[in-house]
């Protein structure tokens, strides 16, 4: 549960949400990548836009702030990983 005392708040939608693509970027597999970049944009604008039905406007704007600060953050990522090489994930695999 979130570490601000309440359960249901903006702050821990927006790191739930920019956590989410981050780790998704970080661990992706380039040639699907494209497909689910797309499908985690689409379901922000859905949560979004159910965050905006219910009238929890500040929920909607962390989702969006979420959203752009990914974008920011991701280009650490992709420096990390052309220093690591393309997948991290074949070295704890042992491949």
């Amino acid at each position: 549960h979130s570490g601000t005392g309440i359960q249901d708040s903006p702050f821990k939608t927006y790191y739930l949400a920019r956590n989410m693509l981050l780790l998704q970027y970080k661990n992706r597999d380039v040639s699907g990548y494209g497909k689910k970049k797309f499908r985690f944009i689409l379901y922000h604008v859905k949560l979004s836009l159910k965050y905006v039905a219910r009238g929890k406007f500040s929920h909607a704007a962390s989702l969006w702030k979420a959203l752009l600060d990914f974008y920011k953050m991701k280009s650490r990522y992709a420096d990390l990983k052309s220093v690591q090489g393309d997948n991290l994930l074949d070295e704890r695999r042992g491949v």
